[in-house]
């Protein structure tokens, strides 16, 4: 059905590559009327969003995920051109596009829009930044452009709020008549001087790997960029001096360079580094101290039955587990947000590419990584940076190996406890030297094991990381505000389902069968309720799952006590040190307990080699059931989750194996 028939029903599609302002301008016509949801089968995010005309209708738009081509090998550009053709079984008929192009780099932007009328697409050509045109010393001719391509040109500031009303006007106007919605002369003349639009070549190549019809679609894409350059050369004038362009290359000048650039860029990291670990601990304090609240205000009437208890421990407390993760998401967002708003997230991903491309990764693989040091669940999240989907698989694959907050309890605990507080050559302290070693295998392990994974999987063809380096701009506010909102509603709905399912069937494995007897009889005999509590975990399911791996975790040097902690582990790591708190009847400790010390060192199964062995499982192991969900999710299913799972608890119980058996013979 002609769009001009169903106006009030039209979505139209908003196609731009990296940088163009596509999003900002999606943020500015839709505004609060906007959702967050999955492509159907796929984990690339998708947008939607209503944008009332002044005329009160509705027009349905979809954000695509920002690319240079529609010829690319990546899941973004199947996404876009099979969504612009219908392909997708998602429920919404798209009817046309939107192409957003930067109006410093409209010679590339044209290449794109080149493609769109390829596949046969209606479509308007919104020229973005125009306010900083001039002061580029950029002017574009706009009759011109519409001649040549045979489609609407309107110039736009998305961010400055210019040209929306003539975007609004020309959308209603080019799609309610069709004698106005395209010129086929003058797409015809574009694309070939005798071919009309051959969405025909297209439409085999969607069907299968690209790699394999590409031969198919490089003449029409060859054609497509030579009449893009040569309609640039006649649409675009550029006079004097371009400041921002001018400015920006002062700013390269030291940000881009080898070694200050990178000096400069490692300080911001450790900036942000410590202001997700250090900003986030007094918004947690006030999140568990809320929880707790509302803990013991529901206690009295709740406590002591078995829903109550399974509402406080395994609902309140668990939801509270996922929620207190919600600052440093929020944090570590806001930073991110503001990198890639200004043009310098381009520039870290273009310094570090190099490097770690080695590894099988890519330079945007660095962010996420990073950011991991401080919690693996926001570090997986920000993987979403990363257009190619392979690299961004291989990417959450390895975050977990970077030593997260959450391990630092452990290895204080145990560090503390079992290494000598000794130096070497009066400077060194061998206490240190083992907390940064355990850091370095972190790091070692995942360039290792990514390297390792990326010659087993198909990467498909390698796209560029960066095409053209936009000029540096200050981050608009609604953009940053609505990515936080974002992150933090797709954070709590996605992984606080399955963190919850998860906290319940641990409760209920500590928790049963319950010897009421057995307990009274230990209270009678003047026990005390720690004493009650350590019996009831030792006999737990869960405790007895621990004497059941012992076999298999006794050639490490842990016994059942371990065994049952690396199990409540799983809920997350610090929960190792609460756990053995309770199993030596101990109460609630932390790993600077003086009695928790003590008692691990009079245990005689514990010793160095054992807490070395410990250590390095930690170090390799996927041990947090809040990664393991995070992963699920974002990954679209339980295979890279698994994989993790099982090549990581392999490599930690290897080297964990190796650890303990060459210390127990040295030490």
């Amino acid at each position: 059905m002609p769009l001009h028939e169903h106006l009030d029903m039209t979505t139209l599609a908003l196609i731009g590559q990296p940088n163009c302002g596509k999003s900002t301008l999606f943020n500015r016509l839709t505004g609060a009327r906007q959702k967050v949801a999955n492509y159907a089968g796929a984990t690339v995010e998708k947008r939607t969003g209503v944008w009332q005309l002044p005329d009160h209708l509705d027009i349905h738009l979809i954000d695509l995920p920002g690319l240079y081509e529609l010829s690319g090998a990546g899941i973004e550009e199947w996404i876009a051109a099979s969504t612009v053709l219908n392909l997708r079984d998602d429920g919404a008929t798209v009817d046309g596009a939107i192409v957003v192009v930067d109006v410093t780099a409209l010679e590339r932007g044209l290449v794109l829009v080149g493609e769109v009328l390829a596949l046969g697409v209606p479509a308007i050509l919104a020229i973005n930044m125009i306010d900083i045109a001039a002061v580029e010393g950029v002017f574009i001719d706009r009759k011109k452009l519409e001649s040549e391509l045979g489609i609407p040109v309107v110039e736009i500031s998305a961010r400055r709020d210019l040209g929306i009303d003539s975007l609004a006007a020309a959308v209603r106007l080019a799609f309610a008549s069709p004698s106005l919605a395209r010129n086929d002369a003058a797409i015809a003349a574009f694309l070939s001087a005798s071919a009309t639009r051959r969405p025909d070549l297209v439409l085999p190549l969607l069907k299968q790997p690209v790699e394999n019809g590409a031969d198919r679609w490089l003449p029409l894409q060859g054609g497509i960029v030579a009449r893009a350059e040569a309609l640039a050369a006649a649409a675009i004038r550029r006079e004097g001096q371009a400041k921002h362009r001018g400015f920006s290359r002062r700013l390269d000048d030291w940000l881009v360079h080898p070694v200050w650039g990178l000096g400069i860029f490692l300080l911001l990291m450790l900036g942000i580094f410590q202001s997700v670990y250090a900003w986030s601990d007094p918004l947690i304090g006030l999140i568990e101290d809320g929880i707790a609240a509302i803990g013991d205000l529901l206690a009295g009437p709740l406590g002591g039955t078995f829903l109550g208890d399974l509402f406080l421990d395994a609902g309140l407390y668990g939801a509270g587990n996922v929620v207190v993760f919600l600052p440093q998401i929020l944090i570590l967002f806001l930073w991110i947000a503001i990198l890639e708003e200004s043009g310098y997230l381009a520039r870290v991903a273009f310094m570090v590419d190099r490097p770690m491309r080695a590894a099988g990764l890519s330079g945007k693989s660095f962010i996420p990584l990073l950011s991991s040091y401080a919690c693996a669940v926001p570090g997986i999240m920000a993987a979403r940076v990363i257009e190619h989907q392979p690299t961004r698989l291989l990417t959450i694959f390895v975050a977990p190996l970077m030593t997260c907050s959450a391990r630092l309890p452990v290895y204080a605990l145990l560090i503390g406890v079992f290494v000598p507080d000794h130096t070497l050559f009066g400077v060194f302290n061998v206490q240190g030297i083992v907390l940064f070693s355990l850091y370095a295998a972190g790091v070692l392990g995942a360039l290792g094991l990514a390297k390792l994974i990326s010659r087993r999987i198909d990467r498909g063809i390698p796209i560029p990381i960066i095409l053209e380096l936009p000029i540096y701009r200050w981050p608009d506010v609604r953009n940053v505000l609505l990515t936080l909102k974002d992150r933090a509603w797709i954070f709590i709905r996605r992984a606080g389902t399955v963190i919850f399912g998860m906290s319940i069937v641990l409760w209920l494995l500590l928790s049963f069968p319950q010897y009421e007897s057995a307990e009274a009889d230990i209270l009678a005999k003047g026990g005390t309720e720690e004493d009650v509590s350590a019996y009831r975990i030792q006999h737990s399911a869960g405790g007895r799952l621990g004497a059941i791996i012992e076999p298999v975790i006794q050639p490490l040097g842990y016994d059942w006590k371990i065994g049952l902690s690396l199990i409540a582990s799983f809920a997350a790591r610090e929960v190792m040190v609460a756990t053995l708190g309770t199993i030596y009847n101990l109460g609630e400790v932390d790993e600077a307990s003086i009695g928790l010390r003590d008692a691990l060192r009079a245990d005689p199964a514990w010793d160095l080699a054992t807490a070395l062995s410990l250590l390095v499982f930690y170090v390799f192991a996927l041990q947090c059931m809040s990664t393991v969900a995070i992963m699920k999710k974002e990954t679209g299913g339980w295979r890279w989750p698994l994989a993790a799972l099982a090549s990581t608890y392999g490599l930690g119980y290897v080297l964990a194996l190796a650890t303990y058996q060459i210390a127990s013979r040295l030490l």
